[in-house]
């Protein structure tokens, strides 16, 4: 049997969950992937989302849209019909998933050349996050490295973790910055790094 791809509908405006939103809207402020993660997964653990309070359509998957900041920081509440699939799609970096109920799989893309490159990642269960660290990795890449190197230069770099580790700490010294990347920056950025050796599909 094959899952047919489904396209979501979303809702916006979810005024029963204001204190998530009051607690997103403060986090959102100076986004911080380690504090967000914490904060977020602590705070659905001891109020959990009733299920009931957001739709469910069979066959697809419903958004409902919990707070969309000015610096284009958004929570979202999606609610899976069993068995559904989404089609390939992009999300921005800082992406936070956690589960309140049953579990679910993401496969990641990343586009080089005229393929794609996949890298399966693990269901995340009941009450897990996931998502949020590999993407922060990613940022750190965007924002502190392409400044000196094309990204396609460095993805494609065939490196393993000591390598890694050697090229970093010589691009800090390069900067002249010592604290050009902090210790978080840095992990995430090495975890990416590695991700990124996937084959191709």
């Amino acid at each position: 049997m094959t899952n047919r791809i489904c396209i979501p509908q979303t809702f916006r405006n979810h005024p029963a969950q204001w204190e998530l939103q009051r607690l997103l809207q403060a986090l959102f402020k100076a986004p911080d992937p380690r504090q967000i993660t914490r904060q977020v997964a602590d705070f659905l653990r001891h109020h959990p989302l009733p299920a009931d309070d957001f739709p469910l359509i069979p066959g697809t998957y419903t958004r409902s849209i919990l707070l969309r900041a000015e610096n284009r920081f958004e929570g979202m509440a999606a609610r899976w019909s069993s068995g559904s699939v989404s089609a390939i799609h992009g999300h921005p970096s800082f992406t936070l998933y956690y589960v309140v109920s049953g579990h679910l799989a993401c496969d990641n893309y990343t586009r080089r050349g005229s393929h794609f490159l996949t890298r399966r990642q693990k269901p995340v269960k009941e009450e897990d996050t996931a998502g949020l660290h590999q993407q922060f990795g990613k940022t750190v890449l965007e924002t502190k490295c392409v400044s000196c190197h094309s990204r396609e230069r460095i993805v494609k770099a065939d490196k393993d973790r000591e390598q890694w580790e050697k090229t970093i700490r010589r691009m800090i010294k390069h900067s002249k910055d010592p604290a050009y990347l902090s210790d978080e920056e840095k992990d995430a950025l090495l975890e990416h790094l590695l991700m990124e050796e996937s084959k191709p599909l």
